[in-house]
């Protein structure tokens, strides 16, 4: 049978100073049995049942002196995908229907860590466009909760693949002292109020992350950070920037490079992405899709026509490179209407061009120069060299195709 995806929508009332929701979208595909922590989280229903699910919470306004009179009311609502959409098409759609001022997007093989919701709303709230957290590492077997460092921001490389990377020490290590932020974080807190008490009351959330786990040292603890890109589909937008960009390339097929595409999409056209290491979210990095790709493809096919239809609508002439790195990329065919919609997105935003980007978003990503004897895959046959993200990594032969799966 199909894998559907379901929506979980969480819509929160109160920011900072005005009225604000929030909705949550975490796509999931049922018929897979979901970790503990998530069951634990979301109420169950069969898993022949393709939803979308939305909770909400409200609450009434309160002043500084009063305290919450009653708990958020929580419903819930669902819609059925009545075919296969896949993550980017399942995004969409839950952002479509959520009617929330910001939307956060996760994995459903996601943790979320305590205190983790407000850092990004605060950062939203003083302008901010869009904001991630810090994803923490969950092991697949045994599903053990381990921190991550807090001075890695997303990257990728010429074949298009995601990876962390150092930031900059140019960028600033110690936490924010701006005094005209003060009252309007304090303020901020007060909103959330209700809602962190009612959260509060999960069992999971208080069993699961130990002390050592929540990382709260505020002798350690550092301001938000600018990015290149965000991991895997992790972050919150406003809806309005969301649709202005609209939203994740509805062209890209099912899984691979969404993240990447929209990310070059808001830093070129007017936006930017921060990391806010105050926010914890743990995510489980899988070694391989637990789903069949439709229509007979399979994943390092689907990828590579991704990442050509987002090198010809985003990377100029630098697109070259990404050839140059995925020769294979040339011999997957793709429809010129694939890139259209981007091209008049940029023209309509007056979008600055990839060489800006690598200037002054991406000054990592390296071009090739008179110093590289050669640019590229070493490969024999339908084998490459490939080496892992860890420096104690060893070399090894694999599929040509060999892209990070999350």
């Amino acid at each position: 049978g199909f894998f559907h995806c379901f929506l979980f929508f969480l819509l929160l009332s109160r920011l900072c100073l005005r009225t604000a929701r929030l909705a949550g979208l975490l796509p999931a595909m049922l018929k897979l049995q979901l970790p503990p922590f998530k069951r634990n989280f979301s109420s169950s229903s069969p898993t022949s049942t393709t939803t979308a699910r939305y909770a909400s919470l409200h609450s009434s306004p309160n002043s500084r002196s009063s305290a919450p009179t009653s708990q958020p009311q929580v419903t819930i609502k669902s819609a059925r995908n009545t075919q296969r959409l896949g993550v980017i098409a399942s995004r969409n759609r839950g952002a479509r229907l959520a009617t929330g001022d910001y939307l956060l997007f996760l994995d459903s093989h996601c943790e979320v860590n305590v205190g983790w919701l407000e850092p990004l709303l605060e950062r939203l709230a003083i302008g901010a466009t869009a904001v991630s957290p810090v994803l923490d590492s969950i092991n697949a077997e045994s599903l053990e909760y381990a921190a991550s460092s807090k001075n890695l921001m997303g990257g990728f490389d010429w074949n298009l693949h995601f990876h962390w990377i150092p930031r900059p020490q140019s960028q600033p290590q110690r936490r924010d002292q701006y005094n005209e932020q003060q009252q309007q974080q304090r303020a901020f807190a007060d909103s959330l109020n209700t809602q962190t008490a009612y959260l509060q009351q999960f069992d999971w959330a208080r069993s699961r992350f130990s002390e050592a786990r929540l990382r709260r040292d505020t002798n350690t603890a550092v301001t938000a950070f600018k990015s290149p890109t965000f991991a895997g589909g992790i972050f919150m937008i406003s809806r309005e920037w969301f649709f202005k960009l609209k939203g994740f390339n509805p062209l890209l097929e099912t899984w691979g490079g969404e993240s990447i595409e929209f990310s070059i999409k808001l830093w070129l056209c007017g936006g930017q992405i921060e990391i806010v290491p105050c926010s914890r979210v743990g995510h489980i990095f899988r070694k391989q899709h637990p789903f069949h790709f439709p229509n007979g493809s399979d994943s390092q096919t689907t990828y590579l026509r991704n990442s050509k239809i987002i090198a010809e609508s985003w990377l100029d002439a630098y697109k070259y490179f990404f050839y140059a790195s995925k020769p294979a990329a040339k011999r997957i065919p793709i429809n010129s209407n694939d890139t259209v919609q981007s091209q008049q997105l940029r023209r309509a935003l007056n979008c600055r061009p990839f060489s800006w980007y690598l200037q002054n978003v991406f000054p990592q990503l390296k071009l090739p120069n008179d110093d590289f004897i050669a640019f590229g895959a070493l490969s024999s046959g339908e084998l490459c060299l490939h080496i892992g993200n860890h420096a104690t990594s060893q070399l090894h032969m694999t599929s040509c195709f060999q892209n990070d799966v999350t």
